[in-house]
This record gives structure tokens, C-alpha cells and sequence, in this order.
């Protein structure tokens, strides 16, 4: 990887960090809100310290720990120019580790056994966050100089990652739903089975996106890209109003 398209790496991984850390605050508030029916909560500091000394609380630090760390390693391993390879085990590493973090405030701690349901959880979070970030990567690095001549290569290894973090998103979505559901008529008489069958339009969505892209010259891909992208957002953000509506068992 030349020079620039390195350094715009980096730069994807630091804002994806910073957006970790900011997350948290909302998550606070959200859980504050949530707790008392008010918007006002977020200034009742004695309803706010007992979130914050809740299961909740504890695991919204050791996200936080998670997120410092991965700054700081990933900082030092720029650095120290670590090999490009190496760098990124570092960060699919730390990444795992922010999701397994990240589970124990999800559903997954309700399922038995919990290891269990802490595993197919991480694996949910990852293979969206590999979809996610290697779209980004790849909308980051697209119009470089140095990357022109690598597009097409790029655009095979990305479209790899994708194929495997649909694979396991699947797999462990199907899993998680049969964790959660009694019957097919929780879909539709139940908060979180709608939500639910609201993400899966949403993804069924991507992919017709993502096969349509396909058919398009490579230079005109990166517009898909981005709209491929803010549907995973939109994924992302139901997936998160999943965890705060109770399942149906």
C-alpha cells in the first residue's frame, strides 16, 4: 500500500475509534431516558450515577477501556510501521474484543448457555463491522492516485469480505432469532419482531443494491458504494433499537 492511500487508512481507523468513544455518552442518555420516561433524566445526576453503577454502567466502561486501548495500539503500531498485515490482525483483534464487550449489554447474556449467545453475538457484530469498514475502506482509498490501477483487485476483495459477513450475519441471525422466538407469529405481534422483519427489508434491499452494482463500469461503483453503505446504517440502527425492545422470550 503506497504512501497516501496508508495514511487515509489510518485516518478511516482514528475516526472509527473517535466514533466509539462519542457513542457512549448517547448510549448513557438513551439508557437514562429510557429509565424514566423523560427526556429530562439526562440532568437527575442520582438517576444517572444508578445507570452508571448498573450492569449497564459496568459494561459501558469496559467499552470504553476497549475503545482507549484499541486507540492507543493502533497508534503505537502506526508508529512503529508495523507490517501492514500484522496492523490488521491488531485491529480485527481488538475489534472482537469491543464486540464480545458490547454483547454482555444485548440479549445475548439471556440466552443459555451464555457463552453461547456471547459468541454468535460477536460474530454478528464483526461481520457487520468488516462490511461495513471494508466499504469504507475502499470509498476511502477509491480516487488516490496510486490505487488506480488496483480497482479491480480491490473491488474483489471487498466483494469477498461481503460475501462472508452475509454469510455469518445469516447464519447467526437465523441462530439468535430461534434463541428468541417461540413461533412465526412473534414476527408480526411483537415489537421486536417487527423491528426484526423491518432490518430484513432493509438488507434484502443491500443486496439487490449490491447486484445491481455489479452491472455498472467500475468507476461508477463508488456512488453504489455509498448508498450500500447508509443502508447498513440503517441496519446498524435497528439492530441497536433491537436491543433495547424485549424479545418474546
Amino acid at each position: 500500500m503506497d504512501a497516501p492511500a496508508e495514511r487515509r487508512v489510518w485516518r478511516l481507523i482514528g475516526t472509527g475509534v473517535i466514533a466509539l468513544l462519542l457513542a457512549e455518552p448517547f448510549a448513557l442518555m438513551a439508557q437514562t431516558v429510557s429509565l424514566s420516561g423523560g427526556a429530562t433524566a439526562w440532568f437527575d445526576l442520582e438517576l444517572v450515577g444508578g445507570v452508571l453503577d448498573s450492569s449497564f454502567g459496568r459494561v459501558l466502561a469496559q467499552r470504553l477501556g476497549a475503545a482507549v486501548l484499541l486507540w492507543a495500539l493502533v497508534g503505537a503500531a502506526r508508529n512503529a510501521h508495523v507490517r501492514e498485515g500484522r496492523t490488521a490482525w491488531i485491529v480485527l483483534f481488538l475489534g472482537a474484543a469491543v464486540a464480545v464487550v458490547d454483547g454482555e449489554a444485548a440479549h445475548a447474556v439471556g440466552t443459555r448457555p451464555v457463552w453461547f449467545g456471547l459468541l454468535i453475538n460477536t460474530l454478528h457484530e464483526a461481520a457487520m463491522g468488516l462490511w461495513v469498514g471494508a466499504l469504507l475502506g475502499l470509498l476511502g482509498v477509491w480516487r488516490l492516485p496510486g490505487v488506480t490501477v488496483r480497482h479491480r483487485e480491490l473491488t474483489t476483495r471487498a466483494a469477498r469480505i461481503a460475501v462472508v459477513s452475509l454469510t455469518v450475519l445469516i447464519t447467526t441471525g437465523t441462530v439468535m432469532a430461534l434463541q428468541h422466538f417461540s413461533g412465526l407469529r412473534d414476527l408480526t405481534a411483537t415489537a421486536y419482531g417487527r423491528t426484526l422483519v423491518v432490518k430484513l427489508g432493509v438488507l434484502v434491499a443491500i443486496l439487490l443494491l449490491a447486484m445491481a452494482a455489479r452491472r455498472v463500469p467500475l468507476d461508477r461503483r463508488p456512488r453504489w458504494w455509498a448508498r450500500e453503505v447508509a443502508l447498513l446504517c440503517v441496519v446498524i440502527t435497528l439492530a441497536g433499537l433491537l436491543v433495547s425492545v424485549a424479545p418474546p422470550r
